[in-house]
């Protein structure tokens, strides 16, 4: 039936269903005249071809119409994005390629099907809360959601939709366009990965970083920055770097820089100090530009490292190469005045054994004496302060060694200055140190307290017993530890200013006119102090004077005072010496000091000569001086080469080097003593090697 229908409906079909309704009869109807006939089928002809010619234009709109529908399709299944066409049920409608391969299901499958049918829980309250707005809203509506596809992987898409009427629906459709996420969220995900890479970068490294625009404002910091600045970096964005924190107080100089490198477009390098808690602190700034797309300096980025304490170590190394200096200076000196002052207190040492014990010029001799020990101490003193030599340490009665100290002050100061000496009467206070280097600082701080006083006042030397050390602090240590004396040093002068006081024992630092001060007094005295395991403290107040108090350890007394004094000189029976000194005072001194005392010198003064005399008196030498600086050959050269033909022969090896390690040098028939030395003790090594010889033969 419906066959016969359709086969109806065809143009032949109505044409002659046409015909046969003009040929029945009509009644009522007037026949036309031929004439007429012949006019109406001319306007029937007309519409005919009217009629065929619309139903050509109908074809071919139709066609096009298919054409269209066909691009249309095309574009639909081959657009990047998903589309769907759902109703407010969520149920597809309509599904494009894209869409399904997202679902990684075939189209067929997915018509008809709610779309929450892919989605968890969430991701199914999220989409109907979608499709409810986009039925409300005039504008499309944004969502993300996460389909699970076929094989049980999340597919992330974003899915935009809009409500629109279909041609022959009364209510509107969601027509929705899905978005693959996947290549972004990896993209996220890698940008965020980076981003926390550098955020850990900055956060951790050794500079302090920030982001500036033109204005000076933060745009980033990171948190040493933030540290400095004293805000959170999240505080810190948008302010000013001249207002918070940072450097405000160089401000100028910051802002010249910053300037420059947007002008110029070229980075800036500049040096900065901040006052800091108790020291300035130091910082180098690099300031580079960040430029935009179109060339321009867009913001400038700032790289700040604290310098602080490299420049402490450079300080450090060049004070380690002022002192070197100072070390050479020294060593390079103190041999020749070595030389000189051992010729003096020799000389000083024949002239006292010339005069009776109590002869009043006898005890002014002593103080020339004690002059020259203090005078080889300087260079000693000098030479320990850049190590390179180490204290001789003996038990020093500290009593005795102030009252030595205060004669030889009261010869220094001038008469409007009253020294003041207050020596506990506590008997037998003893340390365990150099007497000459501990008595130097007594000697210097005394100084330093004289030029403190230009119109007089009082110098107070006192030692005080039973104190203990001090931690870094001041404190009175509590650790069980032995007992200290304190030797306090105090002026009335003007004090040292409140500023200078932490610098007061750095070398070179003084505050002292140009020409009036070396700068190496305190700073000499100090490691002095630290070598004998002390420590050295300053009080002062401006206009009312300065106290130093040097704490050293204590130590038992010795068994007997007595021991430590030289015994007397035991006189020669005409035993032959061999003295070999470049110095011809020093050689002479020696020599006169033998004869004095009944010993036959023979003398060389190089290395050649001595070795002649050793020939020479072979059979007669008993005993050998020798210097191991000599010209023309080196003494211990020349002592190595007798005592490989002569083995037991004993021998003094003297130097006025400072520097050199005579303690290596001593065993039993080998004695060593550094320039400058008493006349007696020397006389009474040469009687002790003199007296073990004799022995060892009598054995054998």
């Amino acid at each position: 039936m419906d066959a016969k229908k359709g086969a109806g409906t065809r143009p032949q079909d109505l044409r002659a269903r046409a015909e046969a309704g003009v040929r029945k009869p009509r009644s009522g109807v007037t026949p036309l005249t031929a004439e007429e006939a012949e006019k109406l089928i001319e306007e029937l002809r007309a519409h005919q071809t009217e009629l065929e010619l619309q139903n050509q234009e109908l074809r071919q709109a139709e066609l096009r119409l298919a054409c269209e529908r066909d691009r249309y399709a095309n574009l639909y299944n081959s657009a990047p994005v998903g589309h769907i066409t759902l109703d407010w049920q969520s149920v597809t409608k309509e599904v494009n390629q894209i869409a399904a391969d997202m679902l990684g299901r075939e189209r067929a499958g997915l018509l008809g099907t709610s779309l929450s049918r892919y989605l968890n829980v969430q991701g199914g309250h999220t989409l109907h809360v979608h499709l409810l707005r986009t039925r409300k809203a005039d504008v499309p509506q944004v969502c993300e959601l996460e389909l699970e596809r076929a094989d049980g992987t999340l597919r992330p898409v974003q899915v935009q939709s809009v409500a629109v009427h279909r041609s022959g629906d009364a209510d509107t459709v969601c027509q929705t366009i899905l978005s693959d996420l996947t290549e972004r969220r990896q993209f996220e995900e890698t940008l965020a990965s980076r981003t926390r890479q550098l955020e850990t970068l900055m956060d951790n490294a050794p500079d302090m970083i920030a982001r500036l625009d033109r204005q000076g404002r933060y745009l980033l910091i990171n948190q040493r920055y933030a540290k400095l600045a004293g805000v959170s970096p999240d505080q810190a964005a948008g302010k000013s770097c001249y207002e918070q924190g940072g450097f405000a107080e160089v401000g100028d100089a910051w802002r010249s820089a910053l300037a420059r490198v947007f002008d110029t477009g070229q980075m800036q390098e500049l040096d900065l100090e901040v006052a800091g808690a108790d020291r300035p602190q130091f910082y180098q700034a690099r300031i580079v530009p960040e430029f935009a797309a179109d060339g321009r300096v867009e913001t400038a980025l700032a790289l700040v490292r604290e310098v602080t304490e490299q420049r402490r170590l450079q300080a450090d190394l060049n004070q380690a190469q002022k002192m070197e200096v100072v070390g050479r200076l020294a060593t390079g000196i103190a041999h020749d005045i070595n030389n000189v002052l051992t010729a003096i207190a020799g000389y000083t040492t024949l002239a006292r054994m010339r005069l009776p014990a109590d002869h009043e010029i006898a005890r002014d001799l002593e103080h020339v004496e004690e002059a020259v020990q203090d005078a080889g101490g300087i260079a000693n003193g000098l030479l320990a302060f850049a190590h390179k030599l180490p204290a001789v340490k003996r038990p020093v009665e500290l009593r005795a060694m102030i009252h030595a100290a205060a004669r030889l002050l009261r010869r220094m100061l001038p008469a409007a200055i009253e020294l003041v000496t207050d020596v506990s009467e506590e008997p037998g206070v003893w340390v365990l140190g150099d007497r000459t280097q501990l008595q130097q600082v007594i000697l210097n701080l005394a100084v330093n307290a004289r030029d403190a006083m230009p119109n007089g006042g009082t110098v107070r030397v006192a030692l005080v017993t039973g104190d203990r050390p001090t931690d870094a602090a001041g404190a009175v240590s509590e650790v069980a530890r032995p007992a200290c004396a304190c030797v306090e040093i105090g002026d009335t002068g003007s004090g040292i200013a409140p500023d200078a006081v932490p610098h007061i024992f750095e070398p070179f630092f003084t505050t002292k006119p140009v020409g009036l001060g070396t700068g190496l007094g305190l700073a000499i005295v100090k490691s002095v102090v630290e070598q004998h395991g002390g420590q050295i403290e300053v009080q002062s107040r401006a206009g009312q004077g300065t106290t130093f108090t040097v704490r050293l350890p204590r130590i038992a007394p010795p068994a007997s005072d007595a021991a430590l004094e030289a015994p007397p000189t035991v006189r020669g029976h005409g035993e032959l010496v061999l003295v070999a000194e470049d110095n011809r005072h020093v050689l002479q001194i020696l020599a006169t000091g033998l004869r004095q005392v009944g010993y036959e010198p023979v003398e060389a003064m190089d290395a050649c000569e001595l070795l002649a005399q050793c020939a020479r008196w072979q059979e007669r030498l008993r005993l050998l001086v020798v210097d191991i600086d000599l010209p023309k050959g080196s003494g211990l050269e020349a002592l190595q080469s007798i005592r490989r033909q002569s083995p037991a022969t004993p021998a003094i090896v003297i130097t006025g080097k400072i520097d050199f390690d005579l303690e290596a040098l001593a065993d039993a028939r080998t004695r060593t003593l550094r320039k400058p030395f008493r006349l007696s003790d020397f006389l009474r090594v040469v009687a002790e090697l003199l007296a073990a010889r004799r022995e060892m033969e009598l054995a054998s």
